[in-house]
């Protein structure tokens, strides 16, 4: 790493008069020199003539250059792939690429078209089967749309006026033809017939369409299997989280009125309410849903029975308000939000003019300044809490080998690449060692939970109101750590849920794992070698 480092560098001094930021994996360099630019291998040595008005940083291992207001194509030996004929080249694997007024893609191995300059745009194409790699790519000709395969086979014929591509279910493809829409397979065959006026895509294998104005359900087959009566409704019958075998009830309008059917057709709340907002989930369980009847909102549950009277303001489209979805709810009241529970008991009095919730904590407004809230009601106030221990404490209280334990315990257990896994956090344990801490005013909260574990974490920024996973942050040290509802944790265990969560996502192959441990192994030997 660090020979291929000096050696760019060493390039760069008085030679150039522009090199391009770089990485240790890149394979090739952009430098320039009098208006003129090419590329340098990681030795430093010259794999292209500085010849180009303009040279590119490379993508999926190919760079776009310019002469004479033309494009092509360089591969990582500096060999020109393709001639400088382009218009214009965007994309990185397997270019599209323009001449006058017409697009086509190529190989961005071979630099062979493996479509003709032909058509009159392209989208970036979609991977819609990741097992097998397949990939769609929508294509407009005249005005009609087809897509091509990765190969660049036309596999659905241009013949419609519109084309939408979904990554989900199938069937994945919806398309318009003489001004209906409808369903087509991947190869172009027609699943449904072409009669609806809108259509949206397919989710636990029923898509909602409209007709005439009023909205219902068709399954794959394209038979219908919510009558379409309603005059609007959800889009999706979503699974509750982690439960599939569970799904929300929707809402559904008639008239001005608005109630609930499930994933048969049955009404599960009449249609008597002014405005609903949709049901979440806690765990297994469906949670409350907000309803506004005669002026005033209130909570219902599944079945329609009154949960929580309706006695306050009706504010259902504010985005952070009115939901259940963590046990808790922000509600207004004579003007004012507060948080109530299932219950209906005040946690967070009704003094604040904003609340936006994030998983338990509640950032509030009042008098214009933000204040952290946790889920007992309590302001957060760092200054005031001098017991309190930062991340930093914790972590020069343990040893790597109790952290171990506990990471096996609590998170690794019974995972396929457990040791690597492992591998990674201890990486990470001996990076956080080595920082520096900076000056932070945000906080590390460990929590109880009702999904699959009996516990959570999350990094929180007041600043931008939200919570953050980062990589080896070194903010993170100065964070005061909260442990709330009544959980109980040794040290160790504490660390192992810091890191874990700092870590963000791990990735779940094996390949990738090893690629992460690699690129995360050299950053982490670096810092341990200045402690």
């Amino acid at each position: 790493m660090k020979n291929k480092k000096t050696a760019i560098e060493k390039a760069n001094t008085g030679k150039y008069d522009f090199i391009d930021t770089y990485s240790d994996d890149c394979k090739a360099v952009v430098v320039g020199k009098n208006g003129k630019y090419g590329y340098i291998n990681q030795k430093g040595v010259e794999i292209t003539p500085l010849k180009y008005d303009w040279a590119m940083r490379l993508s999926w291992d190919v760079g776009k250059v310019r002469l004479d207001g033309k494009w092509g194509l360089v591969n990582v030996h500096g060999k020109e792939i393709t001639s400088l004929v382009y218009d214009k080249i965007t994309g990185g694997k397997d270019p599209i690429v323009k001449m006058g007024k017409k697009y086509g893609i190529i190989n961005a191995d071979t630099g062979e078209l493996l479509t003709p300059v032909k058509y009159d745009r392209i989208e970036n194409r979609l991977q819609i089967d990741l097992i097998n790699r397949k990939e769609l790519a929508r294509v407009k000709l005249g005005r009609k749309w087809g897509c091509i395969n990765s190969s660049g086979e036309e596999i659905i014929p241009l013949k419609y006026e519109e084309i939408e591509i979904c990554q989900q279910e199938k069937p994945r493809i919806s398309a318009k033809l003489d001004g209906k829409w409808g369903f087509i397979e991947e190869d172009g065959t027609e699943v449904t017939n072409f009669e609806y006026d809108d259509v949206e895509f397919f989710c636990n294998g029923l898509a909602r369409v409209m007709k005439n104005g009023k909205f219902g359900f068709i399954n794959t087959k394209g038979e219908v299997v919510i009558q379409l009566v309603y005059d609007d409704c959800e889009r999706h019958f979503y699974n509750i989280h982690y439960y599939k075998e569970r799904i929300l009830p929707i809402w559904v309008k008639r008239g001005d009125k608005y109630g609930f059917i499930d994933i048969s057709g049955n009404v599960k709340v009449e249609p008597i309410y002014e405005q609903v907002k949709q049901f979440g989930y806690l765990g297994e369980k469906i949670s409350l849903a907000a309803a506004v009847l005669n002026g005033a909102a209130g909570f219902i549950d599944e079945t329609g029975k009154i949960t929580i009277p309706f006695m306050y303001e009706p504010d259902l489209d504010n985005k952070t308000g009115y939901q259940f979805n963590d046990g808790f709810a922000n509600v207004k009241f004579a003007g004012k939000w507060g948080v109530i529970d299932a219950q209906n008991r005040e946690v967070v009095p009704f003094i604040y003019e904003k609340i936006h919730p994030d998983t338990g904590f509640r950032i509030a407004v009042r008098k214009g300044k933000k204040i952290l809230i946790d889920s007992k009601g309590k302001e957060w106030k760092k200054k005031k809490n001098p017991s309190a221990r930062t991340f930093k404490e914790y972590l020069h209280a343990v040893s790597w080998e109790d952290v171990e334990q506990s990471f096996r315990t609590l998170i690794c257990k019974d995972r396929e690449y457990m040791e690597l896994e492992l591998k990674i956090y201890q990486i990470n344990f001996l990076n956080f060692k080595s920082k520096q801490s900076k000056p932070s005013n945000d906080l590390i909260r460990i929590y109880a939970c009702n999904g699959i574990r009996n516990w959570n974490v999350s990094i929180y920024s007041v600043k931008k109101e939200s919570a953050i996973g980062c990589v080896n942050w070194a903010e993170i040290l100065d964070m005061e750590v909260r442990i709330e509802d009544n959980l109980t944790f040794t040290d160790p265990d504490i660390v192992a849920l810091c890191i874990w969560e700092a870590c963000d996502q791990v990735p779940t192959t094996e390949e990738r794992i090893k690629e992460w441990i690699n690129k995360i192994g050299e950053v982490a030997k670096t810092a341990m070698e200045n402690i």
